[in-house]
């Protein structure tokens, strides 16, 4: 199973780890600003695309920490793991 995980580790620092099974396959850091939507595409996109996956074979999409609920970015990372559902 190849799942995407959303880490944030302070409050501007999101890492992006792509797990197959049990183990970290990949993994990138981005920090978060204005423009983080057209960043987390481009390195989802960069991820997916470096290690051959289709993008139809990531079966879950996690948001492990905390952002404020009214954060912009909060309700970005929020829609694309609904997506990556999809």
């Amino acid at each position: 199973m190849v799942k995407i995980v959303f880490k944030i580790k302070e409050p501007n620092i999101l890492n992006i780890q792509l797990i197959m099974g049990t183990k970290v396959f990949d993994e990138t850091v981005l920090t978060i600003s204005q423009g983080l939507d057209s960043m987390l595409i481009m390195a989802l996109d960069n991820l997916v695309g470096r290690n051959k996956i289709e993008r139809l074979s990531i079966k879950r999409a996690e948001i492990a920490g905390k952002l404020k609920d009214e954060a912009l970015s909060d309700m970005i990372l929020k829609t694309v793991k609904t997506a990556l559902k999809i």
